[in-house]
């Protein structure tokens, strides 16, 4: 059946994306003025826009001529079938199908675009800080694997998903304006799911309304955006857009599908390694199934496992060393996050743009944990499934969407909980799987009412989908045109010297927390004074931040927390002095009780002390901080203590700096603590030492020094196997100290010390076969065209 071009009707809808562009530019934005935390109910909502007066008589009329632009939509539909019509034109051409997918989704998304700054709350400062610090390191020629900008020096993303912010720091360099960097990586992201879910439901359903379906689906389910960018989960971007690809890879069939939909699966992982590998999981269930269901295994076994170990190869680049090579780093403990709360079907199912919710929920739960998903979506895949039982169509993917919803509401059963990768998530992370699979069985859902009913159910299934969850695109993340002041970050900012300009600062900055959010209050210190922090959070920790520069910031979060009343103590405090000495810490930003915040600075800082002995001590012996509620104990006996001194018996780092005996006058210590064994070696000797020249780059650090008299060394930067350290040139093996920090063994005289890192040899062998499996696969591919 050939179908004519529908003009009134496109340019109708043309009409309609510029009335929602329209809207979110002049009317939306105004949103960021509300409670960041949305409001439970309509009214309540309705009372906040009226009181602060943000609408006025354009907002208005673009309200109107979005709703009646739905309006007529419905109408033509109901009297003459006009968006039936469409639909049959827009799917009577694959390329028009595409292009209709694409096209809706970037009108879907176009909140991404909004006006204003980011949102440095909940997950998004630390991945901000990440972008930023991406985009700093790409923009100064180098190839972000370090950076000492945070941590006293830390591998940059080795044992996290790093691909996203390595796409943020390119566009940067390219458009030179962070924030639409990360914009315009975040929409291009979302809009790419809509086109891999088209992609692959109009592959496995042969119909391109089925796929069309699924692609809006899986755009305007609120729960991804949600996720994304009200959650500040960044990276999880790239993961709703590569999650599709294996699928479609899988569907379509063929070697060159089979190689290159293993490489998407293994690109998973460096966007984020535990959903690649939850990823990878779902995908040998849902090729399972449906081999299985239709006898394929002997046609397509080879395929599959093809794409397979293609998948396991290319992402072992990130997983194989992150489980090999996690000692040197906090996940040697492991992961487990099931302390965070579960989602209810509530959150699933009450409906919400995060401005707004429709319902309060149930015993004051929180829509953190999780976010709507579309009542619509659910009466599709009900269809779906009852079409999967009655001709066996579409059962592979509600039987994927079934496992999905077993892991976020049966997560708490036992015999899931004895499985340490289901740890390893919380429940409402299992959400992503869950909007995946739901947003395919909605295309099966729709495929299978066009087979039970009239062929303009596809039109009525498509204004429902846009009922339902086109409102939940009105909204607004950003909060000024403009980035907000900070007076005191930029007045440490503006404290660092200019001819510093082309390095990193040689001195570093400690936050204290005070209540604030621990990403947050680093994250945006960080990016407002370019300050490097001796601090890093989980996904960045060497054990020199995770016992030493983060167990001292505790302490000082403690210690400081009433600056005013403790200042001459603080002052007096030889550990204060001591610790921030060891760190090369010249500002700390300390965050009060009552919620202001003091900036104390040391000058004369170095980044090496010297020691004429060093005696062994187990960086494992230490013991961690106590509990919060031994501290407010102790503080309220009668000891006879200052609470300084309190605080410098009760925590285990003010011990080992105490131990080590720093003379800050003279930059140098009594002894150095060197981890592992119980031997001493004293030199005999009472060094002193001299830096003259100490410049820092993200992965580079040079420090010239003159030693007195033969030392053991310590500088002020992480110890990790895979950092070189150069000696006049020549490179050493280093000692590490108690804490986790390079010492070396020096002459006396003058030397050249160059800090460098490098990729571990196993990172740089699967570096190797990356590179190969994707000539390979453009090989193959080009071959495929030409024949």
């Amino acid at each position: 059946m050939r179908y004519r071009r529908p003009d009134g009707i496109l340019a109708l809808l043309a009409a309609w994306a510029l009335l929602l562009c329209g809207l979110q530019y002049f009317t939306i934005s105004k949103f960021s003025l509300l409670d960041s935390a949305g409001y439970p109910s309509l009214g309540r909502f309705l009372d906040a826009v009226a009181e602060k007066a943000l609408l006025d008589g354009l907002d208005w009329a673009l309200l109107a001529g979005v709703g009646a632009i739905f309006v007529a939509l419905v109408a033509l539909e109901a009297r003459r079938g006009q968006v039936s019509v469409l639909l049959g034109w827009v799917c009577a051409s694959e390329r028009r199908a595409v292009g209709a997918v694409i096209v809706a989704g970037a009108v879907a998304v176009r909140y991404y675009f909004a006006v204003g700054g980011m949102y440095w709350g909940g997950d998004a400062s630390a991945h901000l800080a990440y972008a930023w610090i991406a985009a700093e390191s790409v923009g100064a020629g180098e190839w972000p694997i370090w950076t000492n900008y945070l941590g006293c020096g830390t591998p940059y993303l080795q044992f996290y998903g790093f691909l996203f912010f390595y796409l943020v720091g390119f566009f940067e360099l390219v458009c030179r304006d962070f924030y639409f960097a990360v914009k315009v990586v975040l929409a291009a992201c979302h809009v790419l799911s809509g086109w891999g879910m088209y992609g692959f439901a109009r592959r496995a359903t042969r119909s391109r309304q089925a796929g069309l379906v699924a692609g809006l689906a899986f755009v305007l389910s609120f729960w991804h955006a949600q996720q994304v960018l009200v959650m500040g989960r960044y990276p999880l971007a790239l993961v709703y857009a590569l999650l599709p690809l294996p699928f479609w890879a899988f569907e379509r069939g063929g070697r060159s599908a089979a190689l290159w939909g293993g490489i998407a699966l293994g690109a998973l992982a460096f966007a984020h390694p535990g959903y690649a590998f939850w990823a990878t999981g779902f995908w040998c269930l849902y090729t399972a199934v449906r081999l299985g269901l239709d006898g394929a295994w002997r046609a397509r076994g080879g395929q599959v496992l093809m794409t397979l170990g293609v998948g396991v190869l290319f992402g072992a680049y990130q997983t194989l060393p992150l489980w090999l090579e996690r000692g040197y780093t906090v996940l040697r403990s492991g992961i487990e996050l099931t302390s965070v709360p579960d989602p209810s079907w509530q959150h699933l199912l009450f409906w919400s743009n995060h401005h707004l919710r429709l319902w309060q929920l149930p015993d004051g739960a929180l829509h953190w944990y999780g976010g709507y998903v579309g009542v619509s979506l659910v009466l599709l895949a009900l269809a779906a499934a009852v079409s999967a039982v009655r001709r066996r169509r579409g059962t592979a993917a509600v039987v994927s969407l079934a496992v999905a919803l077993l892991l976020v509401f049966g997560y708490r059963l036992d015999a899931l909980q004895v499985f340490a990768p289901v740890r390893s998530f919380n429940a409402a992370r299992y959400l992503l799987f869950v909007v995946f699979f739901l947003s395919l069985a909605a295309g099966w859902g729709a495929s299978a009412l066009r087979a039970w009913g009239r062929r303009r159910l596809g039109a009525v299934v498509i204004l429902s989908l846009l009922l339902d969850l086109g409102p939940t695109t009105l909204l607004d993340m950003y909060h000024t045109s403009r980035e907000e002041p900070d007076a005191l970050l930029d007045r440490i900012a503006a404290s660092m010297p200019a001819d510093e300009a082309e390095h990193l600062p040689g001195v570093r900055m400690l936050t204290t927390l005070g209540g604030a959010h621990p990403y947050l209050q680093n994250a945006w210190s960080l990016y407002k004074t370019g300050v490097p922090l001796a601090q890093a959070d989980p996904g960045n920790l060497l054990t020199a931040s995770d016992r030493f520069a983060n167990a001292f910031g505790t302490f000082l979060n403690g210690a400081l927390g009433r600056l005013d009343e403790d200042i001459a103590e603080v002052r007096a405090s030889a550990v204060i002095k001591a610790g921030v000495e060891l760190l090369n810490v010249r500002h700390v930003l300390a965050v009060q009780q009552d919620g202001g915040q003091r900036w104390l600075s040391w000058a004369g800082q170095s980044p090496v002390l010297v020691a004429g002995r060093a005696r062994g001590y187990a960086t494992a012996d230490l013991p961690h901080a106590p509990a919060d509620e031994e501290v407010e104990r102790m503080l309220r006996l009668a000891t006879g203590l200052s609470r300084m001194q309190v605080f410098e018996q009760l925590y285990p780092i003010a011990w080992l700096i105490a131990e080590m005996g720093v003379d800050v006058r003279r930059n140098s210590c009594a002894e150095i603590l060197i981890d592992g064994g119980d031997s001493a070696e004293d030199l005999g000797t009472d060094p002193t030492v001299a830096v003259t020249r100490h410049q820092v780059w993200n992965q580079r650090v040079e420090i010239d020094l003159e030693v007195s008299q033969r030392a053991f060394a310590r500088l002020a930067y992480a110890h990790y196997p895979h950092l070189a350290i150069y000696v006049d040139g020549r490179e050493v093996e280093p000692l590490r100290t108690t804490g986790g920090f390079v010492a070396l063994r020096l002459q006396a005289g003058a030397y050249s010390i160059v800090l460098e890192p490098r990729l571990s040899p196993l990172r740089r062998m699967l570096l190797a076969l990356d590179l190969a499996l994707l000539a390979a696969a453009a090989a193959l591919w080009w071959r495929s065209r030409r024949g």
